[in-house]
């Protein structure tokens, strides 16, 4: 249970996260604990676990970022997708794999939701690892992920208290969403 938001504005990438810890009895912790973080080049904000968002931010050996400056706009496009895909996700699969994390069920690997900016750009990494990259210059993750992408889409406000007025929301609609905010840019 949680709100992870992310935006893209000027080539910019802001993430925003809240605070809630909710077991499965709906008991809520205030983690001191960040859900969103920078780290080698990234902007990443998890939902799911705990223990995946540690993996993603100490142990994972996370692939340089491409350089854009080096590619046209339409190759920079596709070979960053491509980059996300294949290098990003696979060090992803090694370092679930590796600390006990990956879930595989019927042969098939379950990880974890979450959003990673790098480049400017916003990418959802989904828990069967597939990546996508919504239009709208925004996503959200989370059980208050609707709530958040419904007050996106109508706020106008700067980057930063766009996301904290969409974190504000899914805290007053659902449970599972606490503050304090913590929003990251870059």
């Amino acid at each position: 249970m949680t709100c992870i938001i992310g935006l893209v504005e000027d080539d910019k990438v802001y993430l925003g996260g809240d605070s809630a810890g909710v077991d499965g009895n709906w008991n809520v912790t205030l983690r001191a604990d960040k859900k969103v973080f920078k780290r080698d080049g990234y902007l990443i904000g998890f939902t799911t676990s705990y223990r995946m968002g540690q993996v993603l931010q100490y142990m994972a050996t996370l692939p340089t970022p491409p350089d854009p400056s080096t590619l046209s706009d339409t190759d920079r496009l596709d070979w960053l997708m491509e980059f996300m895909v294949v290098e990003f996700v696979e060090s992803i699969r090694k370092a679930f794999d590796k600390a006990g994390y990956t879930k595989i069920e019927n042969s098939r690997e379950e990880g974890g939701q979450f959003l990673v900016g790098v480049n400017g750009r916003l990418f959802c990494i989904g828990s069967d690892f597939q990546v996508g990259e919504s239009m709208a210059g925004f996503d959200a993750v989370g059980s208050g992920a609707t709530y958040a992408i419904g007050a996106m889409a109508v706020s106008r406000r700067k980057p930063i208290n766009r996301i904290k007025q969409a974190l504000a929301v899914a805290e007053q609609f659902n449970a599972g969403v606490r503050g304090p905010f913590i929003v990251v840019h870059g």
